[in-house]
């Protein structure tokens, strides 16, 4: 499944993430920052972990809502986060590491909005093939006493009376 496969990768990216990028001198090891600044980077990598491995089990499933609503928190949280004030990105502390394209640095905020965009196409594949799929559902009358009837859905456990 395309979408499946595009939303596997972000999943997989959103729990690596945090490890890749922050388990280092600039972040979780960094000297200047006080302990609570840590707990809240070891937090977000936790919590990116978390929010990924969730998201490949909703794929596994066959979830997409579910596997494109890890990324989809993750970096909407991130890109929210520069909402805040006295907030910046990378670049505050380690202009170096900020690669630019053209007048635009590559820091936390286009990368997350890029995410968002993939997370948003990946979810839209994998709903469109799935419900290409899915079978139209049927309703089957069941005869009760009486004469009346019941319709109950073939493929789900809904019931109408």
């Amino acid at each position: 499944m395309r979408g499946g496969r595009l939303l596997a990768a972000l999943n997989l990216a959103t729990a690596v993430n945090g490890v890749l990028i922050d388990w280092n001198r600039t972040h979780l090891f960094n000297p200047r920052w006080p302990p609570h600044a840590r707990f809240h980077d070891a937090m977000t990598i936790s919590l990116g972990l978390l929010l990924g491995l969730l998201g490949l089990r909703a794929l596994r499933r066959g979830d997409a809502r579910g596997a494109a609503l890890g990324p989809a928190l993750f970096f909407g949280a991130q890109l929210s986060a520069f909402a805040y004030p006295g907030t910046r990105g990378i670049e505050a502390e380690a202009p170096a590491l900020v690669p630019r394209l053209g007048p635009v640095r590559l820091n936390e905020a286009p990368i997350a909005l890029a995410m968002l965009g993939l997370t948003a196409l990946g979810y839209a594949q994998a709903a469109m093939l799935s419900s290409s799929r899915t079978p139209p559902r049927r309703a089957a009358a069941i005869s009760r006493p009486g004469g009346a009837s019941t319709s109950r859905r073939l493929s789900g456990s809904t019931r109408t009376r």
